[in-house]
């Protein structure tokens, strides 16, 4: 159970990340070819990730790697938040480039990770319940998290979005943290 309440909550980060950063980019004078070639280098990391990292995951505990990748975004939403002040347009350019891939990458972790997670942790009889509460939860934690970071743009700013994105991440890891590392992944 405490697992799916991680879910919804590093659900809430994600989208309240997502829900503002195309107008976050336009904010920074990024046209929409530009800002969609960050969404493609995020995408293509995760391509390029998700092979190597399932057999990752098959060889320990995919706990351990979920929560580095949650980790990283826990600083890496509200880093990004901050790439205005870089001066150079092509440093910023840079940085950009280079933070999406991260979050493609960390998502592309736990894309992989989370219904393994799940599907262990849950017992036989309830496991296709379990999955689908976890997928019903992760999509009320998109839902909630876009209107919210929408929301505290507006109101507050994007790096206050970013902020509250990473700090609904780090309530999901620190509740991934909470359900317990297995030494020996389950058969």
């Amino acid at each position: 159970a405490r697992y799916l309440l991680a879910a919804g909550a590093f659900s809430v980060g994600f989208a309240a990340f997502f829900g503002p950063a195309p107008a976050f980019l336009e904010a920074l004078d990024y046209d929409s070819a530009t800002i969609f070639g960050f969404f493609i280098v995020s995408n293509l990391a995760s391509a390029v990730a998700f092979v190597p990292i399932g057999r990752r995951a098959g060889v320990g505990d995919p706990t351990v790697l979920q929560l580095g990748a949650l980790a990283v975004r826990v600083v890496l939403f509200p880093a990004i938040g901050f790439a205005g002040l870089l001066p150079a347009l092509a440093v910023r350019s840079v940085g950009l480039g280079v933070a999406f891939a991260l979050v493609g990458l960390t998502w592309a972790v736990v894309a992989v990770t989370a219904a393994g997670l799940v599907s262990r942790r849950a017992p036989d009889a309830v496991r296709g319940e379990a999955l689908g509460l976890f997928t019903a939860l992760s999509g009320l934690g998109t839902g909630i998290g876009g209107v919210l970071g929408g929301w505290v743009a507006l109101s507050m700013g994007y790096r206050a979005a970013f902020a509250v994105a990473g700090l609904a991440v780090l309530v999901g890891t620190v509740l991934v943290a909470a359900s317990g590392i297995r030494a020996v992944p389950d058969p």
